[in-house]
C-alpha cells in the first residue's frame, strides 16, 4: 500500500545513519536521523523466531537493572540487548550531542518492541539528561518483566505507548502467572475495527 498523507511525507525525509546486526543476526535494527521531525529514531527489528525466544530456557527472568529492588527481565531479551547496547548508546549520544534539540524515539516490533523497553531502561540509567527527550512506541510487545520492573519503567515518566493489534498473542507471552507484567500506555486495536479505533489499558496486564 501506498502511505498517502503529510504525516508520512515527513517520515519518508529519515536518513538511516547506522545499522546493527548480531551474529545470526538474532538483533537487527538501525539508527535514524529526520531533520524535519528533529528526532533521532532507534529502530529493533522483529524475529521470525518469537516463538522459540518466548519459551527460551522456560521463560527464565534474569536480575536486571540491578540497580532496582527484586526487578527481573526476560533473561534472553536481556541478552539479545547487551550484544548491542554499548556502540548504541555511543551512536545515540554523539547524535545528540550535535543536535541537542532532537528527541529520542525508541521503537520495535515483538522482539524488537521488547528490546526498546529494556534500551529506554538502560540509556536513561546511563544518563539521566536522556529522560526528557525519549519517547518509546511499541508494536506487539510481549511482557519483558516482573512488576518491579514495570513499576521502575512507569516511574521514568516517558512518553510511552505499546500498540497491540486485534487477537495478537504475542503481548499475552509471558504469561502473567510466572510473574510477568506489562508497562502502562498499552493502545488496543480493536478486532472488527475499521477505522482503528484505540482503548488506553491501564497498566500491569
Amino acid at each position: 500500500s501506498k502511505w498517502q498523507c503529510q504525516e508520512c511525507d515527513r517520515i519518508t525525509n529519515s536518513v538511516m545513519v547506522k545499522r546493527f546486526a548480531t551474529k545470526y543476526q538474532r538483533t537487527v535494527g538501525y539508527v535514524a536521523i529526520n531533520h524535519d521531525l528533529q528526532s533521532v529514531s532507534l529502530v529493533f527489528r522483529g524475529t521470525l523466531d518469537i516463538a522459540q525466544v518466548l519459551t527460551d530456557v522456560k521463560f527464565k527472568m534474569k536480575r536486571w537493572p540491578k540497580w532496582v529492588h527484586k526487578s527481573r527481565v526476560h533473561a534472553r531479551f536481556l541478552e539479545s540487548y547487551w550484544e548491542v547496547s554499548d556502540c548504541l548508546f555511543k551512536k545515540i549520544v554523539e547524535l545528540l550531542l550535535k543536535y541537542p534539540e532532537y528527541h529520542l524515539t525508541i521503537s520495535g516490533h515483538s522482539l524488537g518492541a521488547a528490546l526498546a523497553s529494556i534500551a529506554a531502561v538502560d540509556f536513561i540509567h546511563r544518563n539521566q539528561c536522556l529522560a526528557e527527550k525519549v519517547r518509546v512506541v511499541t508494536f506487539g510487545k510481549p511482557r519483558v518483566g516482573n512488576e518491579a520492573y514495570i513499576q521502575h519503567y512507569n516511574s521514568l515518566d516517558l512518553d510511552s505507548f505499546s500498540v497491540v493489534n486485534k487477537n495478537d498473542v504475542v503481548p499475552h507471552l509471558p504469561p502473567r502467572l510466572l510473574g510477568y507484567r506489562h508497562e502502562s500506555g498499552e493502545v488496543w486495536i480493536k478486532p472488527n475495527c475499521s477505522d482503528y479505533e484505540t482503548f488506553f489499558l491501564p497498566p500491569g496486564g
